[in-house]
């Protein structure tokens, strides 16, 4: 837990440094260095670290064992990501250089959504830690390496390039097949964000909601899940939390969303909201959601700086870097963390 905080405290430190230097090129290696942060701690965790740690790094030590020919056959899902493992295994045997490379790649496509979209990027990487998908990255390697992918393919959809985009996106399916749920955004994320959108988005939300165990098959049979509707007994607290922020980002958005470079993180935001929805009657529907999480780190640090008067915009900024740090020491509370040495 102590190490999880520590890194929160270290990303704040970095951001009170940003907000007082003018010099650009100071503030680019402020955020380099708070970048460097959260991958240390990734990438040099121990195979206890994280549930599914230790069958990631067992079966990196094992694949040395399957010829390249029967990669296809052994792993017939998702066999990208054992091609790339594989890859690894041919210069090295060390499990601590296949959790920093699998941790760059986890992470890279995260940072570059956060330096192309925030003008508060360190700030993002703090809310990144402490309300985004930084614990899932612990643990959950093949879909964080497929999430990074999707998130390096943003840039393709707000510069309206759908053949970059797709190839990307199927790149990324070849790590986790989750990833082709992402190919809805570049149609979706290109909407003007209004009164009208936000009514049909209401619409077809409740329609979808109220046919939720037909999707729920579809969705268990693309993905290969086995989950059922379920009165879930957590995830309430994240979903007020959600709503929050992108109800601020929308009272905002007249201030930060000037061109379709906003509009898709903000339809992003917005996508999370929709599908964590789902999320409280079914976990199908958790881990596509986080696809679009990743895009709430950038969305919060923009509603918060479009705020007109300066005393309400550090109230409510510090307010929600409080509220974020409880939040963060809650679900780490028991969470335990061991470096690789």
């Amino acid at each position: 837990m102590f190490v999880y905080l520590g890194l929160t405290f270290f990303e704040l430190l970095l951001y009170a440094i940003y907000n007082e230097t003018k010099n650009e090129k100071i503030k680019n290696w402020l955020f380099v260095i708070g970048c460097l942060g959260i991958f240390l701690i990734v990438g040099l965790r121990s195979d206890r670290t994280g549930n599914d740690t230790i069958g990631y790094v067992r079966n990196f030590l094992a694949i040395d064992s399957i010829p390249w020919k029967n990669i296809f056959t052994e792993h017939p899902k998702d066999t990208g990501y054992y091609i790339f493992v594989k890859f690894i295994r041919t210069f090295t045997d060390s499990k601590v250089v296949f959790l920093l490379i699998t941790a760059l790649t986890s992470l890279i496509g995260i940072f570059d959504l956060i330096k192309q979209n925030s003008k508060s990027p360190i700030l993002a990487l703090f809310f990144y830690v402490t309300i985004g998908n930084f614990l899932f990255i612990l643990t959950g390697v093949r879909q964080s390496i497929a999430m990074s992918i999707c998130m390096i393919a943003v840039r393709f959809i707000q510069n309206k390039k759908l053949i970059p985009f797709l190839l990307l996106v199927l790149l990324a399916a070849q790590f986790h097949h989750s990833a082709y749920i992402f190919i809805v955004m570049y149609f979706l994320g290109q909407r003007k964000v209004t009164a009208i959108s936000m009514i049909i988005n209401t619409i077809v939300t409740v329609c979808a909601y109220f046919s939720y165990e037909h999707l729920l098959d579809i969705a268990n049979e693309v993905l290969e899940y086995d989950y059922e509707v379920e009165q879930t007994e957590n995830g309430f607290i994240f979903f007020a939390i959600l709503i929050c922020i992108i109800t601020l980002a929308l009272l905002t958005k007249s201030k930060w969303v000037t061109n379709l470079k906003e509009t898709v993180i903000l339809n992003s935001g917005i996508m999370c909201v929709i599908i964590w929805i789902f999320r409280l009657i079914g976990r199908t529907a958790e881990r596509p959601s986080m696809y679009w999480l990743n895009a709430i780190p950038v969305v919060l640090p923009e509603s918060i700086e479009s705020l007109e008067h300066t005393q309400t915009q550090n109230l409510v900024r510090f307010s929600i870097i409080g509220l974020s740090l409880l939040f963060f020491a809650y679900r780490t509370i028991g969470l335990k963390y061991a470096f690789c040495f």
